[in-house]
């Protein structure tokens, strides 16, 4: 019986991954236009910004533990590949999981500085997107999920 996930497996771990991108792009977008409010004045906009972000901050914090849980052990025994990108995927979730303690300590200055949650709102947001888009172009692709090692002999050229 091989270690290698079934392809369906495979595909299900690649959409899950996908979707909380999904889902955390609907929430980026809704915290980014809530702190364009605030930043524009609209003091009733900094409670909402707060819940928001503060969901945000949770969301967060259930996708890294997906990934640590189950995108990283299959990325590391995918292939010859995937101790490498295991561990680009352990980075990008360290410098999320800064950003989101950031944005979570900023909550606590809301009200008496909501500049403060604005400035660790748009960080958040730019972290997550960049961390995001790098795991969609380096690790979720499904040619890099189901590449195979391709052996050359050297000797026959």
């Amino acid at each position: 019986m091989s270690d290698r996930p079934h392809e369906e497996d495979t595909e299900e771990l690649r959409s899950r991954a996908i979707a909380l991108h999904g889902e955390l792009r609907v929430e980026l977008r809704n915290a980014l236009h809530l702190a364009t409010r605030v930043d524009r004045g609209d003091r009733n906009a900094i409670e909402a910004l707060g819940q928001v972000a503060d969901e945000l901050v949770g969301l967060t914090h259930r996708h890294i533990s997906f990934e640590r849980e189950r995108l990283g052990p299959f990325l590391e025994g995918a292939n010859a590949w995937g101790p490498e990108r295991a561990r680009l995927l352990v980075e990008i979730e360290r410098q999320q999981q800064d950003e989101a303690l950031s944005a979570a300590a900023a909550l606590v200055a809301a009200l008496s500085r909501p500049e403060s949650l604005v400035v660790a709102t748009r960080r958040l947001a730019r972290a997550v997107l960049r961390a995001m888009r790098l795991e969609e172009r380096e690790l979720l692709r499904s040619d890099v999920m189901r590449e195979e090692v391709v052996v050359s002999d050297q000797s026959t050229g």
